[in-house]
């Protein structure tokens, strides 16, 4: 699980840099790796592990939705997103 560990702390990196679509990418392979690690051994570790890439992964969309709907506030008000 090392390997999704090191995934994650990168898609930390690019959440943090507003980065999210390479955020989600890197997170959803994290938990394809942790799927495997289940799959050869149970552990309460690797299931703890896996549900912070989801939550990680959930977060990205979470903002790239509040984005979405701020772009189209705006819009609707006319005003140019630019200008921040």
């Amino acid at each position: 699980m090392l390997l999704g560990t090191q995934l994650k702390a990168e898609g930390n990196c690019l959440y943090e840099s507003d980065h999210y679509f390479a955020a989600i990418e890197l997170y959803t392979t994290a938990i394809e790796l942790g799927f495997c690690v289940l799959d050869r051994r149970d552990t309460a570790v690797a299931q703890q592990r896996l549900s912070t890439f989801f939550a990680n992964r959930a977060a990205c969309y979470i903002k790239l939705v509040l984005c979405s709907m701020l772009c189209s506030l705006l819009d609707i008000n006319g005003t140019d997103i630019y200008s921040f």
